[in-house]
């Protein structure tokens, strides 16, 4: 991590000092680069060739701090006050001969000009940084001999996405800073999956994150976050790192400017240097465990003296210890609710916070309503019983088999048979767990209501005159409780959800 930001300082001082001017008669364009390696440029072609047998030279290193001697010629003129490019560089294309093993640290960073590049079969390394901020490079193919990959080879260069070959068996942190990869088949060293997000082969380490997450949810079998994993991911806003994950390594969501919210588990022990760093917008941490847990934390603060680059931003954030089951927002969630999975505006919030004060339900889990999840017929008839105020059952007398005495459900099912609002499937059987239908559920509150008289009849061409719903519909539709699923249809056996079933209660109940 500090490397990497100390190799991006040095770039913007390179940027600062050395804007390139247009293309001269006395610009050096040939020469030597490496070992056995030449190059040459063709202004009128636009492409610098390099060629030989060997390895391209390291640039800007402590060993060679001078810079390629291509990059005037691959780097478009700037104003020395704005930087914006003012005019077009004199090559953007490289052209990699036959005989190249390796392209060496730095040997292109710097580049706004470069556009395109061949890769030759036999390059087997690509240095660190080596495309630094080569912002004209969209797309790459790496040949199958490339083995290893440098620390922020691709850094701010303009790849969305890159196929990482069979034989790469090494790569640097940052490698690919916010580009979505794809393994190739046969790649024993690494995987991915469909969002592009790189991991080791057993997919104990997120390694790498593409740009365009605005969300994220770290999958279960991860036990740590890999260097600069997530750096540069812009857009993502909040992320959930799941039980299990211990480390938390150098500079893992630096410059996520835009990260508001972060799910920590108890699991973790460390966090490395930076890992927060320029992480501005955090505001709020939830850590699954308690506060004497988060205190036991080993959170690198070795950059926090006055720089944002940090993890300042983290320890400065409210810290929520809610524990393992604790309430945590979802992006969009009902800030009134202690739900994760009932959004503000939907059209069950209401009736799902009239159904919470009212005992009437809780939910699946402390922090999960469940809301799209399949109704059972032993749900409603306990949601329709508590909305009544529990009245005790007149008699213990049972004819349902599949009703066990001391169930959650076994007084409400008796209440329900008692008053005439079921009937169960048979004269001995309740079906407690069978799905409840449209037509069962607006039955159920019909007869509980009494079956008030209605005026007309059912309007809809799949509720015939006589079914034993079609009083229900008409009286459901009369009272706002609910209406077709398209004017002239009712779906009557379409299963209801728990979103559903609160909701038909509350407008009839609560509203």
């Amino acid at each position: 991590m500090k490397r990497r930001i100390l190799t991006i300082l040095l770039a913007a001082l390179l940027l600062a000092a050395m804007i390139p001017a247009a293309f001269a008669a006395g610009t050096v364009t040939s020469g030597s680069c490496g070992e056995g390696v030449t190059w040459r440029a063709d202004p009128n072609a636009g492409t610098v060739t390099i060629s030989g047998s060997g390895a391209i030279g390291d640039y800007l290193t402590s060993s060679n701090p001078k810079q390629a001697p291509w990059r005037e010629l691959l780097s478009a003129p700037r104003d020395p006050e704005t930087y914006v490019t003012t005019g077009e560089a004199p090559c953007n294309k490289v052209i990699i001969q036959p005989g190249v093993t390796a392209i060496g640290a730095n040997a292109f960073a710097l580049c706004n000009g470069l556009t395109e590049i061949t890769i030759p079969s036999g390059v087997t390394a690509i240095g660190d940084h080596a495309f630094l901020t080569d912002r004209g490079l969209t797309e790459i193919t790496l040949p199958d001999s490339v083995t290893a990959i440098g620390e922020g080879a691709f850094s701010g260069t303009g790849l969305t996405g890159i196929t990482l070959p069979a034989g790469v068996k090494n790569i640097g942190p940052g490698a690919f800073n916010g580009a979505a990869v794809t393994v190739a088949a046969g790649n024993r060293a690494f995987s991915s999956n469909a969002q592009g997000v790189l991991f080791n082969a057993a997919k104990t380490e997120l390694l790498s994150a593409p740009a365009t997450l605005t969300t994220y949810e770290v999958p279960a079998g991860v036990t740590a976050i890999g260097e600069d994993a997530f750096s540069s991911c812009y857009n993502l806003t909040s992320v959930t790192v799941p039980s299990g994950v211990t480390t938390i390594k150098d500079g893992a969501f630096a410059f996520c400017v835009s990260l508001a919210k972060v799910v920590l588990p108890a699991s973790v022990k460390s966090i490395g240097a930076g890992a927060f760093g320029w992480c501005d917008d955090l505001t709020d941490v939830y850590y699954r465990g308690t506060e004497a847990q988060w205190a036991k934390i080993s959170i690198d603060s070795s950059s926090d003296s006055g720089e944002e680059g940090g993890n300042g931003a983290l320890t400065g954030a409210t810290i929520h210890c809610v524990g393992a089951d604790g309430a945590v927002p979802g992006p969009d969630s009902d800030p009134d609710l202690p739900f994760t999975d009932v959004p503000a505006g939907a059209f069950y919030a209401d009736a799902v916070k009239w159904a919470l004060e009212n005992d009437i339900t809780t939910g699946t889990t402390t922090t999960t309503f469940a809301p799209n999840k399949t109704c059972t017929r032993e749900q409603i008839v306990t949601f329709l019983w508590r909305a009544y105020d529990c009245p005790e059952p007149k008699s213990t007398s049972n004819p349902f088999t599949d009703v066990a005495a001391g169930t959650p459900y076994y007084k409400a099912i008796l209440w329900a048979a008692e008053e005439g609002i079921t009937s169960g499937v048979s004269d001995t059987a309740f079906n407690p767990s069978g799905t409840c239908t449209r037509a069962q559920a607006v039955t159920f509150q019909y007869r509980a209501a009494g079956e008030p008289p209605v005026s007309t009849g059912s309007a809809f061409a799949d509720v015939p005159a006589g079914a034993y719903y079609a009083d229900a519909v008409s009286w459901a539709v009369a009272n706002g409780i609910t209406d077709g699923t398209t004017p002239t249809t009712f779906a009557p056996n379409t299963t209801c959800t728990r979103g559903h079933i609160v909701t038909f209660l509350w407008r009839e109940l609560g509203e």
